[in-house]
């Protein structure tokens, strides 16, 4: 199941809030979108990346089962997307089996 404040944080991420393909994937989260993303991970529908000298956020990705979950009629990855989210879901496998 996923929540509403969710759908509208992966959406966000995937670039799903402007066209019906996903051409980026990335949430620089703060605050209480911090817990969001948290709760998208627990699911396996997110992976995440410290913050750094760089990137002073964490940053949230959303995986192949975020994707499905939040997905609407018509909507896909784009090509290069499709690659990356295939390596993000191998790093979430990987958290989960800790």
């Amino acid at each position: 199941m996923i929540t509403e404040k969710e759908t509208q944080f992966a959406r966000h991420a995937l670039g799903l809030t402007r066209g019906k393909i996903a051409y980026r994937n990335g949430f620089h989260a703060g605050g209480k979108d911090i817990d969001t993303g948290r709760s998208l991970e627990a699911k396996g529908m997110a992976v995440s990346f410290p913050p750094s000298e760089l990137f002073p956020d964490v940053i949230f990705c959303i995986t192949t089962k975020g994707f499905e979950a939040i997905k609407k009629r018509g909507e896909k990855l784009d090509r290069e997307e499709l690659e990356r989210i295939k390596r993000l879901d191998q790093k979430a496998l990987a958290g989960a089996s800790r």
